[in-house]
Formats: C-alpha cells, structure tokens, sequence
C-alpha cells in the first residue's frame, strides 16, 4: 500500500529483493535545489524514484529518466503519456508497447 507523500516530501518503501522505493511529491519545492538537497542521487542508488510534480524541479532529474504523464478525461478515466529520455528507457518504452499492443 503506497500513499502521497505531500507532507513529508518522500516516502521509502522496502521491496521484497532489499531495494527501496522511494515516492516524492515536489509540489512543495520550489526549485531543483531542494530536490538536490533531498539526495536523489543516494536515492536513485537504492533503487527507483517516483516524483510526482517532477516538472517543478526539472534541473534536478538525471538526463535519463521516464516520464509519465497523466491527465484528466473523465471522472474514472485518465490518459497516460510515457517520454523516454535515454536509450534505456526507449528500449523499456519499446518492449512496454510490444507487450501491451503486440507485434515484433
């Protein structure tokens, strides 16, 4: 079970192979330099990072990241649109698109 971290910015999952999730909210930041203070760096080391509102602290992500975005269509449907910046994350994107719509 995973919830908004928006009051403490981060919040650290344990996955069963002993790497952490972590889960930020950036809303509350008002620039990359508060990302960086928060240590993305070790973060990203211990496993993946999920950021919600990441647009606000763009300077901060690596180059290569995914991202998702999710918008509004109607009250129980929501349209996801994956930007993969970095080979390996057009290759994951790539093999995301065979599996979801078929094909070679």
């Amino acid at each position: 079970t995973v919830s908004s971290p928006t009051f403490v910015l981060v919040n650290v999952y344990r996955r069963p192979d002993g790497k952490k999730l972590h889960h930020m909210d950036a809303y509350r930041l008002q620039n990359a330099l508060e990302a960086e203070d928060l240590d993305i760096d070790l973060m990203l080391d211990q496993g993946p990072l999920l950021m919600e509102w990441a647009e606000r602290v763009e300077d901060a992500l690596p180059a290569n990241h995914l991202t998702i975005k999710m918008r509004w269509m109607a009250d129980e449907q929501r349209v996801m649109v994956f930007l993969a910046h970095g080979a390996r994350y057009e290759s994951m994107l790539a093999e995301f698109r065979r599996q979801v719509f078929g094909g070679a």
